[in-house]
């Protein structure tokens, strides 16, 4: 195609500073000028590049130089849309052909291709197509010689009529490009269909009618006026919107661990349409996006959308490594002891259960527990980023122990106490009392009247211990001796009376069976 090939020469001869670059067909090749003309009276002084070559097709520019429009935008530094006109001479080809049926595919899959390869370039260039209007077989004989060209299959059938066309270019062309730009978000379509009938003055849309005369220059091409007017549509649709605010949800307020999913959402104002990147690649453009964050920084972005505008947010995921959770400490204790427990790996840290732990949040908490339990330390170095490990504190039940033995002695006087139930070795205690000790039997005497606190510090088979204590009376002798006087006087009877008699032995008595009715003390 020499003329395709002799617009690919003067690309670079014709680099401007242009902002807007138009590219593809005749109707690119003729209205450019006046795009720049409606983009200055709305107010957005942008200069426009044209590209536009007579007669080209997606397919063509594909096969034979499918770098052309990146190479087009890269001619123009400032290049941030390009209004790109194609497909219509790909649908007439296909109709000329006999293979209408095939148009839309066809058209879908090349102009897909011709994006691509552009926003592999020229990543943040947008893109914006309409539609065409409706085309003006009927203005001459040459026109109807034309259409019975373009669309022999409806001339065989007796079929060939404008509302036929007009449905036919609706079907192949608007439906392609508004499915392209439902999944490309720098891709936006606009249908224009009866623009030019409406400003001829029809009250509204005649799909069985063409575009007015006055207003195409053939019979496919509008004048110079049809094209401002489409553009003014264009530029109302695409440039004079509100910009939209990009914002999203599910953004962590802090590291994550690394293995999570981090669910974001799209949750921008005014936004029509979106992209995902993460770590500079596109992922996609749905409202909501599942990211797998790895160890280090992921950084995503979210781009909205409206019209010819669109706006960013930035969000960069640290993945933090699970920490290796440690906990230490347990052991053995007896009944009423504890010990102090660690947990390392993090710095925050949670035990459970938390009964007999003083500080459950403590990486070194103190634990009484009052039977055997396993403690599980949660450290946690991210939100969601846990680990744990357990520790188990046995608890041992003392000895059940009782101290046998009276509750009351006199003076110098040998007295047997026994500790009897589950004694494996004994200490036995009585300070001011003179003990003899053999294992779990005692003898002690008491040197005079007073109390006195006789312990057993019992240890029993499972090395746990317990105090059993009894508090004896030692009371004086009161006996009296009958050679001394008489019937005498009541003896205390705390040992063994010595020449009692009388009143003596029954004090003894009474003594005796005071101290068989009270109880041991234990501690």
């Amino acid at each position: 195609m020499p003329t395709l090939l002799l617009a690919l020469a003067t690309l670079s001869a014709t680099a401007t500073a242009a902002e807007v670059v138009v590219f593809g067909d005749s109707w690119a090749e003729g209205g450019g000028d006046e795009l720049e003309d409606a983009l200055h009276a709305a107010g957005y002084r942008y200069d426009v590049a044209n590209y536009g070559v007579g007669g080209t097709t997606a397919e063509s520019w594909n096969a034979t130089a499918p770098d052309a429009l990146s190479l087009a935008v890269a001619a123009n530094p400032d290049a941030r849309w390009v209004w790109l006109s194609i497909l219509g001479n790909d649908t007439f080809g296909h109709h000329a052909a006999r293979n209408g049926n095939a148009a839309a595919a066809d058209n879908e899959r090349e102009l897909r291709a011709m994006l691509d390869r552009l926003h592999r370039d020229a990543p943040d260039v947008q893109v914006v197509s309409f539609a065409y209007d409706f085309v003006n077989f009927e203005q001459s004989v040459d026109c109807l010689i034309t259409a019975s060209l373009y669309f022999p299959a409806m001339v065989d059938a007796g079929t060939l009529s404008t509302l036929n066309v007009n449905q036919t270019f609706d079907r192949d062309i608007a439906q392609v490009q508004a499915r392209v730009a439902a999944d490309h978000p720098r891709y936006a379509a606009y249908t224009q269909w009866g623009t030019l009938q409406r400003d001829a003055g029809a009250a509204s849309v005649d799909w069985s009618l063409p575009s007015p005369a006055s207003r195409m220059s053939d019979c496919i091409h509008p004048t110079s006026h049809g094209y401002r007017v489409l553009h003014d549509g264009l530029v109302h649709l695409y440039w004079d919107v509100a910009e939209p605010t990009a914002q999203l949800s599910g953004a962590p307020t802090g590291p994550v661990c690394a293995g999570t999913t981090v669910s974001l959402g799209d949750r921008s104002l005014g936004a029509e349409a979106r992209l995902w990147w993460v770590d500079g690649d596109e992922v996609g453009s749905d409202v909501d996006l599942d990211v797998l964050v790895p160890r280090g920084s992921l950084p995503v972005r979210l781009r909205t959308y409206a019209g010819a505008w669109h706006d960013d947010v930035d969000l960069t995921l640290e993945g933090v490594d699970p920490p290796a959770a440690t906990a230490s400490g347990g052991g053995s204790v007896c009944v009423g002891d504890g010990l102090t427990l660690h947990a390392g790996g993090a710095d925050t840290v949670a035990w459970s259960p938390t009964d007999g732990l003083d500080d459950p949040a403590a990486a070194d908490p103190f634990a009484t527990p009052s039977a055997t339990t396993t403690y599980t330390a949660t450290v946690s170095s991210a939100p969601g980023c846990d680990a744990t490990a357990d520790v188990t504190v046995t608890v041992l039940p003392r000895p059940d122990a009782r101290l046998d033995g009276p509750d009351a002695a006199v003076p110098d006087t040998d007295v047997p106490f026994d500790v009897a139930g589950d004694a494996d070795h004994v200490v036995w205690e009585a300070p001011g009392a003179s003990v003899t000790a053999d294992g779990t039997h005692a003898t002690l005497s008491f040197p005079e009247p007073g109390r006195y606190d006789v312990t057993a510090h019992v240890t029993g088979a499972n090395g746990c211990a317990v105090d059993v204590v009894r508090t004896v009376q030692v009371i004086a002798d009161v006996a009296q001796d009958t050679d001394a006087g008489g019937d005498g006087a009541a003896s205390c009877g705390c040992a063994t009376p010595r020449g009692a008699t009388g009143r003596g032995l029954v004090a003894w008595g009474l003594l005796l069976g005071l101290a068989a009715r009270r109880r041991q003390r234990p501690t």
